[in-house]
């Protein structure tokens, strides 16, 4: 179950991480995402999960299996839903992070807080661009290594020609991704990389990472973009059904 609640949490980051949308967007972007794993002596792929993300005057949302996320940027407003409880919930992105301080506390993020203090102090971070460069559906993208203790643990392929970057203040979106990170520490044992200032800085500017490849302990976890859609966008992938039942946060959370 507290794998569950952690999952949700760092859901609601990627809801975060480019939910700041212009006023002026006339169509919208759908990214079709999967990620999944090469584990050595396995054979193949293992799929983790599959989600589309849909972005929309002012407006994102992100459809996975079992949950759905929705940003307002208009009211500052966050949705998170349930369809298989047929209920939802609504915050404010500064009550939506007081309310998960409360859940961390019910979920004793400060023992484990202790137990993992002396994990918690940002690694040596370096970044690698070798200029080498290839075509993702149809854009341009550079290979960037990032290096923890001279230790090669993520790779990288960034284009800052998807259209979304127009639509998109990232920038700002980050920031406030990052903020929610800090205070999620603790418990969703984020890597030091992604709290670094040189993992921040890499990505300012509307770059998107297309592909984005993790190793660890000779696992390679991959996520990517498979597709890129630039259409109109019907409004109720926006809305929330009206059969749902609102409930709060922390009740959401419980399921």
């Amino acid at each position: 179950m507290k794998g569950i609640k952690i999952s949700i949490l760092l859901i609601f980051i990627g809801v975060l991480f480019l939910s700041s949308l212009s006023s002026s967007a006339i169509c919208g972007i759908i990214l079709h995402k999967q990620s999944y794993q090469l584990i050595p002596g396995k054979g193949g792929a293992h799929m983790l999960q599959t989600w589309t993300e849909y972005y929309q005057d002012n407006m994102v949302a992100v459809y996975q299996n079992n949950a759905i996320f929705i940003t307002n940027i208009g009211s500052d407003t966050l949705i998170n839903i349930l369809p298989s409880r047929k209920i939802y919930a609504v915050n404010s992105i500064g009550d939506f992070m007081k309310r998960i301080q409360n859940i961390m506390q019910q979920i004793k993020a400060q023992q484990l807080y202790k137990q993992n203090k002396s994990g918690n102090k940002l690694s040596k971070i370096r970044i690698k661009k070798g200029g080498e460069t290839k075509n993702i559906l149809g854009y341009p993208s550079k290979k960037i290594e990032i290096y923890e203790n001279d230790k090669k643990v993520r790779e990288l392929w960034i284009t800052d020609k998807l259209p979304l970057r127009k639509e998109v203040d990232i920038d700002k979106a980050r920031e406030k991704k990052f903020q929610i990170e800090k205070l999620l520490t603790p418990i969703s044992g984020t890597k030091d990389v992604e709290l670094s200032p040189e993992y921040q800085n890499l990505l300012k500017g509307g770059k998107i990472p297309m592909i984005i490849t993790t190793f660890s302990n000779g696992v390679e976890e991959i996520e990517r973009v498979n597709q890129v859609e630039i259409v109109s966008i019907p409004k109720h992938i926006f809305e929330v059904p009206k059969e749902y039942k609102k409930v709060p946060i922390e009740k959401f959370m419980q399921h």
